[in-house]
């Protein structure tokens, strides 16, 4: 049985989308839209987490509004 995290040698580098769903985050921050700005990182968190995402999970992070 596996560990916490994924094996990267059996997952794809990027996830289709993924770009784009950090890019909500700035975009809910820089338009007012509170309460996404927090939700995205928080339903993104783990999949960047165990994905190994440093940056992107660094990144949505700070743009949280929460």
């Amino acid at each position: 049985m596996g560990g916490f995290f994924v094996d990267p040698a059996r997952t794809p580098a990027e996830a289709p989308g993924l770009p784009d769903l950090v890019a909500a985050v700035a975009d809910a921050a820089a338009h007012g839209l509170d309460t996404y700005s927090w939700q995205l990182p928080w339903v993104l968190t783990t999949h960047l987490y165990r994905y190994g995402h440093w940056e992107d999970l660094t990144a949505v992070q700070k743009r949280s509004k929460r």
